[in-house]
C-alpha cells in the first residue's frame, strides 16, 4: 500500500531559523534538516529555498496521488512541486487570540534566547480552521493522510489529530513497542482559535518554567489552560504572506512525552 515516507516542510529562506533548528538533538543538517529514524517513517524533512510562502509536502512511496490544499497562503498536500504563487497578505502587528492581545517576537531574539538550550523536536505541525478552508476539503485531506499513515485522534476530543512515525509493520497494524523513539510526531490543529495560517514547532527545552516565562512574559509568551506545566508558546512574525510560526518552549519532566498515551487512549483513522 502507499505510504507517506518524508513530509517536507519548505520555508522561504531563512538562515537564522534554520540555525535554531538545527540545535535540536534529532534534527541533522546536511544542506537540509533531517531526521534519522531507523526503519521508521515518515521521516521529517526541513529546508529553505527561494519560494515565497511555506508549504508541506507529504511524500509517498509511489509519488503517484497529487492534491494539494491551501490555508491562506499556507499550501498542503501530497507529492507537492514547488509553487511560487502567493496572494499577497495584509500586515499584522499582533495577533488576537480570543481576549488575549499577544506581541509577536522576533526569529532573532528567540535565536538568542534559546541558542545552548535546546534538547529536541518534540513534534511541529499546522494551525488552521474553517475561516480559511472548508471543513470538507480539511476532512478529505485528514482521510487521504490517514489511508497512508498512522494517524491517530487526540483523546479527549480535540481535533489535533497526531501521524506517529511507524515500521511498516505497525503500519498495517498498530503500534506496541514503547521502546523506540518515535519523535518528532506531526501534528494537524483544525481550531478558529488562530485567526492566521500557522506552523508550530513544539521543542523541548533544557530550562524549567521559571525560566522560560523570564524570558518570554506577557504578552510575548502565553501558557494555555491546562497545558501550563508543559509548555510556554511564542509567536514569530515572518515576511512569509500572513502565515506565522509558534514555538511551544516544553519544560516537561523526563519521561513524560505523550506519544503513547496517543496511541493507546485516541483513535487510528
Amino acid at each position: 500500500m502507499d505510504r507517506v515516507k518524508t513530509i517536507h516542510l519548505e520555508i522561504p529562506q531563512n538562515k537564522v531559523l534554520i540555525n535554531l533548528l538545527q540545535q535540536v538533538s534529532n534534527l541533522t543538517l546536511n544542506k537540509s534538516l533531517l531526521t534519522n529514524l531507523p526503519g521508521l517513517n515518515p521521516q521529517s524533512l526541513i529546508s529553505h529555498s527561494s519560494i515565497n510562502s511555506p508549504q508541506l509536502s507529504f511524500i509517498t512511496n509511489s509519488g503517484e496521488y497529487k492534491e494539494s490544499w491551501n490555508a491562506g497562503n499556507l499550501r498542503f498536500g501530497f507529492n507537492l512541486e514547488k509553487n511560487l504563487k502567493v496572494v499577497r497578505a495584509k500586515e499584522i502587528s499582533e495577533l488576537n487570540l480570543g481576549k488575549e492581545k499577544v506581541k509577536f517576537v522576533s526569529i532573532e531574539r528567540l535565536n538568542k534566547a534559546l541558542t545552548g538550550n535546546l534538547k529536541e523536536l518534540n513534534h511541529f505541525g499546522i494551525n488552521f480552521g474553517s475561516k480559511l478552508i472548508k471543513k470538507q476539503s480539511y476532512l478529505k485531506f485528514r482521510t487521504e493522510l490517514a489511508k497512508r499513515s498512522n494517524l491517530y485522534s487526540y483523546p479527549t476530543g480535540e481535533e489535533w489529530p497526531f501521524l506517529i512515525p511507524a515500521t511498516e509493520k505497525e503500519f498495517e497494524s498498530e503500534i506496541k513497542d514503547k521502546s523506540i523513539d518515535r519523535n518528532p510526531k506531526f501534528e494537524l490543529v483544525f481550531s478558529e482559535y488562530h485567526p492566521e495560517p500557522l506552523i508550530q514547532f513544539d521543542i523541548q527545552t533544557k530550562l524549567n518554567r521559571k525560566k522560560v516565562e523570564e524570558l518570554f512574559p506577557r504578552p510575548f509568551g502565553i501558557a494555555f489552560e491546562g497545558l501550563e506545566e508543559m509548555f510556554r508558546a511564542v509567536f514569530v512574525k515572518t515576511n512569509w504572506n500572513g502565515v506565522v510560526l509558534r514555538f511551544d518552549l516544553g519544560f516537561r519532566k523526563p519521561g513524560k512525552d505523550f506519544g503513547y498515551w496517543i496511541i493507546k487512549s485516541g483513535k487510528r483513522y
